[in-house]
């Protein structure tokens, strides 16, 4: 049994949920397991039932294990994670980690027996059965507020432009030295500057989770 542990936010787990889905293309028999989004509570925990009715209930036993080996590799314990390597070989499992594109199918179908941890952020891994990710993906109109649909009606009737600002856990010490030099006034500025000299009167909509900076 192949297991690919969900992580992250609900862009990751929508990339790590393709990922699964293009297994499955290759006749893989492989689950996903969201015990992480059930026991840490990553941002908003597990979205993809929420906003896409996309139901998965798995709790693998070897969360824990893995769990460990994520803990032992963030503080660069190298000795523990060769032993929970090795327990894990023991069980017929490898771990395999995020891995260049180009490579992941021949790596992967070597063994056929591995705990996929990663976020998996490219198309290659998924890009043969698109129109399947698509309608994974497809926003349930049911699960969508009053709110939300009147904001929906206002994007549809105009040349519609998506303004995505993250700030939140980017402003973190730990984030901050990468991400804080990447998405910066500059850059925003730059991009809404791009996108006036290519679209004609564009309506932009701004999503953050730091709406009064924002303003």
């Amino acid at each position: 049994m192949n297991v690919i542990f969900l992580q992250g936010g609900l862009g990751n787990q929508m990339f790590q949920y393709a990922f699964y889905l293009a297994l499955k293309h290759k006749h893989f028999d492989v689950e996903c397991d969201i015990s992480m989004l059930l026991h840490q509570k990553q941002h908003n925990g597990y979205e993809l039932s929420r906003l896409f009715g996309i139901q998965l209930n798995k709790d693998c036993y070897l969360f824990n294990i893995v769990r460990l080996y994520y803990y032992c590799r963030t503080h660069q314990n190298n000795l523990l994670c060769s032993v929970i390597l090795n327990i894990l070989r023991r069980m017929n499992y490898e771990l395999v980690l995020d891995t260049a594109p180009s490579s992941f199918f021949s790596d992967i179908v070597k063994t056929r027996k591995n705990l996929f941890l990663g976020y998996w952020q490219s198309e290659f891994f998924f890009k043969e059965i698109k129109n399947d990710i698509f309608h994974a993906f497809t926003f349930k109109i049911e699960l969508l507020s009053l709110k939300t649909l009147s904001v929906l009606e206002d994007i549809k009737r105009g040349n519609s432009v998506s303004v995505h600002i993250r700030r939140g856990d980017y402003l973190l010490p730990e984030n901050l030295q990468l991400y804080g030099n990447i998405c910066t006034i500059e850059y925003y500025q730059k991009a809404l500057t791009v996108i006036c000299e290519r679209v004609s009167q564009p309506s932009f909509f701004v999503f953050s989770n730091d709406i009064a900076w924002v303003k």
